[in-house]
């Protein structure tokens, strides 16, 4: 028996995202002090929130402060401020509110700091520069207000990741736009994602640059006020824009804003908000890019129309009551548009419930978002939490739907069940256009709820106070955000015949159908870490190597049981682009006996599970042609015997298997003996164009000592065998099989013992040997004891071939087993041994074991190996430099010849002690081996014996530990 352990070290996840939190505290109080010249002063405590959802339980989160330098590479971080959430490790930083230090799903992160001003940087504070990243996709939501005057001073914005940075923006609105001073005065915040960026802004866009400068990894610029709409930035390389507002000398009145850059506008747009309270009108203000005027029409749940928009000018649209709206160009024009609300009366007014979003074109939303930022007031008194409930989310809806809510964020937890299975607290119907909004009256807070369709209706969403339900002071919170739409894949599945073997055009057994699977992003930001999984029915096939993605054909597995890449634990797509998609093809052939292949296809992108279904009909192509099978001569006449190491012949007769009347064509035949567990798999040849007689005109031989491999072409064979010809018709369905038997020699002489405590005929102290029954088979078998021979060893690193000097015994029946313990660094299992010898003896692999953590595992054998010193030669493709092996060979005495190795398993492990449960029997001998990644120290437990243990690469870095006992 063997028994294979494989332990290795898991890599840690990398980061999917990467956000910087925008406004440091400075810059946010001088716009501040900039709007509020009448009121309360703003004070130099300052309130920074940054909240954090984790949709997806087992994310990563690192969090690197600014104030002593960034780290080099935030997918290994090695400073000790730098805080790694969610991986189960007290030691590097604790999730806060999860103190094991484990995300769930629905997970909230909230980092609430008074921040003192002016900064040192020898102080930390979780605020403005900071830099997060993320091992799944995660909602990030900067807020703020100074202490005083308070919340009716605020802020707040959603917060894209540095793959929504740009290098061109137009900014939508500023100091002229309207005519009630909402945003008489504007500035810009920007942030950039690389060190040497150089920033340009053209503040009034009259087409020459007022302000530069050059900024570096998280390094800030402030354009404090008169900016006017179509004012520009552009820069070198990526950064993130943000826009703060607000009217001068008011009590107070401000507006945020996330600007997008202008690669990311659309010319279709969706509004959630509509007004509730008619003193306080939310109006959306509509920016043309364009040299010229565009007419940009609208619909809501009371009215269409036009609106048309004069160049590099902004009109605006008041909002009906309780109404989303549709804002969208019939010629495909491009143009930004926001939402203010309280934003409609004088000048002298609209400072009650202040607050703006930018909204989300419509090629970017989804049929789901994850509230990042949701609190229904302030949290000024006990109990915890929010004390009031004015701020809810708005919904609005592309089409008319059923709304789902989960509170939670958690999609397994929930008093229902939606119709694709998730978990849900309350659902809504909402006509297209409605403007719903959604309070959780148990806690007050919005944060972290999941909100979903599951009939493929697109929503549009954002938070913020409702000026009907809020009241004008704190604890109510005069601010508001988008939400982002977050990732969401569409499925689509689609089936071709590619492969039609008696050119019906129907699909029938045999033939092969290619499967398509469409996973397209329709979010604003990258979808990551997609899961695609098609379990495969019993009514077909996996071609090997026919699995492609986006054309690149993938290996197949070699683990943990099929070779397809696809069923199983899946195969991840790593990131989609927003309106990118991703193609995954591969082929099955159609099974005997099928009158359907049903094949159901998902993808799983750490939110709801997406299912897609094709049906392909198998029809009944002909085959109505008798099959029969024999066992035969060489010229095809059937026989029910064989002498010992005779030649065998198969012969299979069928009409219908005759595809081509022109050529002469082939099948295949298995051949078993069941006694011995061997098999053969030979090619039968029509004996002419259209005979429909297929025979074997290459003898398969029969041996009472070779042939002890399967498919090594010569059938281990010994008297009194039984054999089994199988012929599967891959056409027209149907398993055809013969039988036939080894013939028994007539033997007369006395029995004798062997040295192996078998019986047979040969008299050993007869002179000359009296060998006149050697080809007889031992008649019964004793009891031996398996004995340990001997064991060599040798490694090496990024080598094709390791050789290893080895000196067999002469002890009778003998094994040589040999261990390969790899370090593939790639962890793609590109890495593996494609063939041993030991002198001009070839070995058979065993059993191969690989991970996507590095370390595999290869056991090979050889049955009798010749006595005496010889080389053993493994060779190796895919090698690279920083890949290692340790390679071991091992030889025993008083093994079963015929059934040398019982059985065999493996397992895969990330620490604590690698082992394998198997069955076993007395006398049996366990051989293990072990391949310990990044060469960590391993022993053996009480009961094994080390045989070898050796290190090659590096401890702790590229390298690999070997070893193996018994």
């Amino acid at each position: 028996m063997l028994l294979v352990g494989i332990s290795s070290s898991a890599l840690a996840a990398l980061n999917v995202q990467t956000f910087f939190i925008p406004f440091p505290e400075a810059d946010f109080q001088t716009s501040l002090k900039a709007i509020n010249v009448t009121g309360t002063p703003v004070g130099n405590s300052m309130k920074t929130i940054i909240s954090m959802v984790v949709p997806t339980a087992g994310t990563v989160v690192r969090y690197d402060q600014w104030e002593d330098g960034y780290e080099a590479d935030l997918n290994a971080p090695v400073q000790s401020t730098t805080q790694i959430w969610g991986d189960g490790n007290l030691s590097n930083g604790v999730a806060p509110g999860y103190p094991s230090d484990l995300f769930p799903a629905g997970a909230t992160v909230n980092l609430n700091n008074n921040v003192a001003l002016p900064r040192a940087a020898s102080t930390l504070f979780f605020d403005g520069r900071d830099r997060v990243g993320c091992t799944a996709a995660i909602a990030v939501t900067r807020a703020g207000w100074g202490i005083a005057p308070g919340t009716v001073l605020a802020s707040a914005t959603e917060v894209y990741d540095t793959r929504r940075f740009g290098t061109s923006y137009k900014i939508p609105i500023g100091i002229t736009t309207g005519s009630v001073q909402n945003f008489e005065y504007s500035s810009l915040h920007i942030i950039a994602a690389q060190d040497n960026t150089s920033v340009q802004v053209d503040v009034d866009g009259n087409g020459s640059v007022d302000q530069t400068k050059v900024l570096n990894l998280g390094d800030a610029m402030l354009v404090n006020g008169g900016v006017r709409a179509g004012a520009t930035v552009t820069s070198t390389k990526p950064v993130q824009v943000h826009e703060l507002t607000g009217d001068v000398g008011s009590t107070y009145e401000s507006r945020t804003f996330a600007i997008r850059p202008t690669s990311l506008w659309g010319s279709s747009y969706f509004a959630p908000v509509g007004t509730t309270l008619s003193t306080e009108v939310h109006t959306v203000f509509l920016y043309n890019p364009n040299a010229s005027a565009i007419n940009v029409s609208y619909q809501t749940t009371t009215s269409t129309g036009t609106i048309s928009v004069p160049a590099n000018g902004n009109s605006q649209f008041a909002m009906p009551m309780n109404s989303g709206g549709h804002f969208f160009t019939a010629g495909g024009e491009s143009f930004y548009a926001v939402g203010a609300n309280d934003s409609g009366a004088a000048a002298s007014a609209n400072q009650t419930h202040d607050w703006g979003y930018a909204l989300v074109p419509e090629s970017y939303l989804t049929t789901g978002v994850v509230v990042g930022f949701g609190p229904g007031s302030d949290d000024l008194a006990a109990p915890t939490g929010p004390d009031q409930n004015g701020s809810p989310v708005w919904i609005t809806p592309a089409t008319s739907t059923t709304i789902y809510v989960n509170y939670s964020g958690d999609l397994t937890i929930g008093a229902s069940t939606a119709p694709n299975g998730a978990k849900y607290d309350v659902s809504y119907n909402v006509n297209k256009l409605q403007s719903q909004t959604i309070y959780d009256t148990a806690d007050k807070n919005m944060t972290k709820a999941r909100i979903f369709t599951t009939d493929g209706a697109k929503l549009a969403a954002a938070w913020g106070e409702d000026p009907s339900k809020a009241g004008p002071g704190a604890p109510f919170l005069d601010m508001g955000t988008t939400i982002v739409p977050f990732p969401q894949p569409s499925l689509s599945k689609t089936s071709a015949l590619v492969v039609d073997l008696n050119s019906d055009g129907k699909t029938g057994v045999g033939d092969t159908i290619e499967y398509t699977v469409r996973v397209a992003n329709e979010g604003v930001v990258d979808l990551d870490n997609t899961i695609v999984l098609d379990a495969l029915p019993n009514t077909c096939t996996y071609v090997a190597n026919s699995t492609k993605v986006n054309g690149v054909t993938i290996t197949d597995n070699s683990s943990p049981s099929t070779i397809f890449p696809v069923d199983e634990s899946g195969y991840t797509l790593y990131s989609i682009p927003p309106g990118g998609f991703t193609l995954v093809k591969y082929r099955v052939t159609v099974n005997p006996g099928a009158t359907s292949v049903i094949n159901n296809a998902t993808a799983n992108g750490g939110q709801a599970v997406l299912t897609a279904t094709t049906t392909s009909p198998i029809v009944p192509a002909g085959g109505n042609a008798p099959t029969t099978i024999t066992f035969s001569n060489s010229v095809g006449t059937a026989t029910t015997s064989y002498p010992q190491n005779g030649n065998v012949y198969v012969k299979v007769t069928n009409a219908d298997l005759n595809t081509n009347f022109a050529v002469v064509e082939t099948i295949t035949v298995t051949v078993t003996n069941p006694t011995t567990g061997d098999q053969e798999l030979i090619t039968l040849t029509e004996t002419g164009p259209s005979t429909g007689v297929f025979l074997n005109t290459t003898a398969l031989p029969s041996s009472i000592t070779g042939g002890l491999t399967q498919q090594d072409n010569t059938l281990y064979a010994l008297q009194g065998n039984g054999l089994v010809a199988t012929f599967v018709n891959t056409l027209f369905g149907g398993t055809f099989t013969a039988n036939a038997v080894i013939e028994t020699s007539t033997l007369t002489k006395k029995l004798y013992l062997t040295d192996t405590l078998a019986m047979d005929r040969v008299n050993p102290a007869a002179a000359p040997l009296d060998t006149t029954t050697a080809q007889s088979s031992p008649i019964g078998s004793g009891s031996s004891t398996i004995a340990v021979d001997a064991f060599s060893t040798n490694r090496g690193s990024g080598l094709n071939s390791i050789a290893v000097t080895h000196v067999t015994g002469t002890g009778a029946n003998r094994l040589m087993l040999v261990g390969i313990s790899k370090e593939d660094d790639v962890g793609a299992s590109t890495y593996s041994a494609t063939s041993v010898t030991y002198g001009t003896q070839s070995l058979t692999k065993v059993i191969e074991r690989n991970s996507a953590v590095e370390s595999e595992c290869e056991i090979w054998m050889l049955v009798n190996p010749a006595s005496g010193s010889d080389t053993l030669t493994v060779n190796f493709t895919g090698a690279e430099s920083i890949d290692s092996a340790v390679v071991g060979v091992a030889t025993f005495s008083g093994v079963d010849q015929a059934s040398p190795i019982r059985t065999n398993g493996s397992n895969i492990g990330a620490s604590g002690t690698a082992s394998v449960t198997l069955a076993s029997a007395a006398n049996d001998l366990v051989f293990d081996v072990l391949a310990l990644d990044d060469a960590r120290s391993a022993t053996v437990t009480a009961g094994q014996t080390s045989r070898w243990s050796l290190i090659e690469g590096t401890a702790d870095s590229d390298g690999i530990r070997g070893a193996a006992s018994t």
